[in-house]
């Protein structure tokens, strides 16, 4: 949970930024899962809110959670995909670089873009690397490079990236010393973690650590200009599309 704490400093933070207003304007959260950022949304003042999510479970789960939202059970990365209608906001936190299939990455992208309005704001996140690309068998984490060239195909701007996490997350886009200092630091966490839970302190070694990382993250990422790892890119549509 602490790490979703930390997301929504990020969150915040590119809304103050960037004046971006939700209350009274229509959101659309893809990949809403476990319905976090629906909540975000419905706190901040969305007069609608729309979540789209790839399991069945998730919607079924949050249409009990959530009666007055409206939730899709459908793909973001489907050929064809149509909401019948157009949002102010549209948020894809943790979602894109799920897409393993670059032809349907590619597709996903066009889907948002679509579906947001002139003048409307995308908040997405991921890695954004500056060389090559991350793959593991879930997850594709793509350049910087390829972002930018396939958001502007529709119309999107990158106005701005934010860092998520500087040391509570793997420095996958850190290089050289930074990158041994942070996964020495990383390296630190992760082996704390086995031996607390040996001992059977694994919970309360948990809390500590994580409300420790919390305060650290909270410095750390405003502190810092780019990221070493999961960052938060702000988007813009142009006004006359």
């Amino acid at each position: 949970m602490v790490l979703y704490e930390i997301r929504k400093l990020a969150v915040n933070r590119a809304l103050s930024k960037m004046r971006i207003r939700v209350e009274g304007q229509s959101v659309l959260d893809v990949g809403c899962g476990t319905g976090f950022w629906l909540k975000f949304w419905k706190r901040k003042g969305a007069a609608q809110i729309v979540g789209i999510d790839i399991a069945e479970v998730s919607i079924e789960n949050l249409k009990k959670c959530f009666p007055d939202v409206t939730l899709y059970h459908d793909d973001i990365g489907r050929r064809g995909l149509e909401l019948g209608r157009k949002f102010d906001l549209i948020s894809a936190f943790d979602v894109l670089y799920h897409i393993t299939d670059h032809d349907a990455w590619a597709v996903a992208i066009e889907n948002i873009g679509r579906h947001l309005k002139p003048g409307g704001w995308l908040l997405l996140t991921d890695l954004f690397l500056h060389e090559g690309e991350y793959r593991i068998f879930h997850q594709v984490s793509r350049p910087l490079s390829e972002y930018e060239r396939y958001l502007s195909k529709f119309g999107l701007k990158v106005l701005d990236r934010l860092p998520i996490f500087v040391f509570a997350h793997y420095p996958h886009d850190a290089r050289g010393i930074t990158r041994k200092i942070i996964e020495l630091l990383w390296n630190l966490q992760a082996k704390s973690l086995v031996v607390a839970n040996r001992v059977g302190a694994g919970w309360m070694w948990g809390n500590l650590l994580g409300s420790f990382m919390f305060l650290v993250e909270a410095i750390s990422t405003r502190l810092c200009r780019e990221g070493p790892t999961l960052e938060l890119m702000v988007c813009k549509k142009g006004e006359t599309l």
